[in-house]
This record gives C-alpha cells, sequence and structure tokens, in this order.
C-alpha cells in the first residue's frame, strides 16, 4: 500500500478553493472571475462533495472549486474535502483561500483518508 502524504509547497499545484454553497458570488473576491462564470455556466452550487475544474487557458486547470455545502453542511459533515479528493485528476493542488469555519486540519486528514 503506497502512504499518502502532503506534497511540498509548490507554486506550479493547482489551487483548489473550498467553497460554501451561499457563499459563491463572493468568491469572485478570492476566486479568479472567470471561475466564478463558468461556475455560474456550469450550474456548480458548491453543494457538499461537488468538484469544478476550471479550465485554464493553455488546456490545463485553471483551478479546482470544492463544494462544502452550506455553512450548517460544514459545521455538522466532516471530512467533507475527502470527497472532492476522490473526484479529482491526479495531481498536486493546494488550498488557495478557505470560507470562516474551515477547519485545516479535519480537511487535512479527510483528504488523506
Amino acid at each position: 500500500m503506497t502512504a499518502l502524504t502532503f506534497a511540498a509547497p509548490d507554486d506550479e499545484a493547482i489551487p483548489l478553493d473550498p467553497t460554501l454553497s451561499e457563499g459563491l458570488a463572493e468568491r469572485s473576491i478570492l476566486a479568479p472571475s472567470e471561475a466564478v462564470d463558468w461556475a455560474v455556466t456550469t450550474g456548480f452550487r458548491a453543494a457538499a462533495g461537488e468538484v469544478l475544474c476550471v479550465p485554464g487557458a493553455a488546456g490545463g486547470i485553471a483551478c479546482v472549486l470544492a463544494g462544502l455545502g452550506s455553512a450548517r453542511d460544514l459545521a455538522r459533515k466532516r471530512f467533507v474535502l475527502g470527497a472532492a479528493r476522490a473526484k479529482l485528476p491526479a495531481g498536486n493542488y493546494r488550498i488557495a483561500a478557505a470560507p470562516e469555519g474551515f477547519e485545516a486540519s479535519e480537511a487535512a486528514l479527510g483528504w488523506l483518508l
């Protein structure tokens, strides 16, 4: 069995933006406006475990929006980011910004499970 670990900090890592469903419109401050526009176009609602890969200009992934559900969901459900991880293509990711109430240590555990 291969041990799961976190990669060293890397500027080339894909930004992952944990997003609350009720805060999607406000994310344009933190996520590129193109990411929020893409989310609206595709019907992304930031439900718990929902993932949206935002395409980059060169054909790669510019960033990922990872749905956390509502603030209530975030407070009641554990390891939501782990559900998102299972849906992502292989690569290195870094948490770009996180909403209030986001517990990084719990997210890390969910990611590794």
